[in-house]
């Protein structure tokens, strides 16, 4: 796992070290930042549920101002500020060692940010209603500009996406990444972009040198 693009581009990240911590792939994380385009630019960056904390990182190395990553996990937090320190990061990350929820019940921005929520897979099949009432609660707060972004692999639909029709949606294999905030949003139009899943990040490898 590494930093795809930008000032970081080829670093390399410390990955999960078992099932429990199930991080956005590199390349669909690199789909999803050439969406966001030089909409990233200047902007905080909120990694909900963060993980390793590489679509933090990633998105410090493509020109956001800061990061912020929320994680509940013990093991996650360890790994994040080691990914921190990997990437030389720390001034501008910042780890809020918390329950996203919770985050989100507290937050209160007073400026646009881009926002990504990849909450574990159970929690859309156990808890829809909890994670839907939750994501309409930081849509309902944040400030107009600013970005949401939600990645899963179960299908988006109005159990889990409030207001449906106001998210551009895509699909890169089997999974789903909503946008809420595009200027150029389709709605509920769907569109599949050509990524494997299962890809062992053989592609990107093969185009650069790793730096440590």
């Amino acid at each position: 796992m590494r930093i795809i693009a930008g000032e970081r581009k080829g670093f390399r990240l410390e990955g999960p070290v078992d099932s429990s911590i199930r991080p956005t792939s590199d390349l669909r994380r690199d789909a999803i930042f050439n969406t966001l385009g030089w909409l990233i630019e200047d902007q905080t960056f909120h990694d909900l549920f963060s993980g390793t904390g590489a679509m933090g990182l990633e998105a410090l190395s493509r020109g956001a101002k800061t990061a912020v990553l929320i994680e509940m996990g013990k093991k996650a937090q360890d790994l994040i500020r080691r990914n921190i320190a990997r990437a030389r990061y720390e001034k501008q990350a910042r780890l809020i060692p918390t329950n996203a929820y919770r985050w989100i019940e507290s937050h209160r921005p007073t400026t646009p940010g881009v926002y990504f929520l990849d909450p574990p897979f159970p929690e859309y099949v156990d808890h829809p209603d909890r994670f839907e009432k939750h994501l309409r609660i930081l849509l309902e707060r944040v400030v107009a500009g600013s970005i949401v972004i939600v990645e899963s692999r179960w299908k988006m639909e109005r159990e889990v996406l409030p207001d449906l029709e106001n998210w551009y949606l895509r699909r890169y294999g089997e999974t789903r990444v909503a946008y809420w905030g595009l200027s150029d949003s389709d709605g509920d139009h769907e569109e599949d972009d050509e990524i494997d899943d299962d890809d062992e990040n053989d592609d990107l490898d093969a185009d650069d040198e790793s730096r440590d």
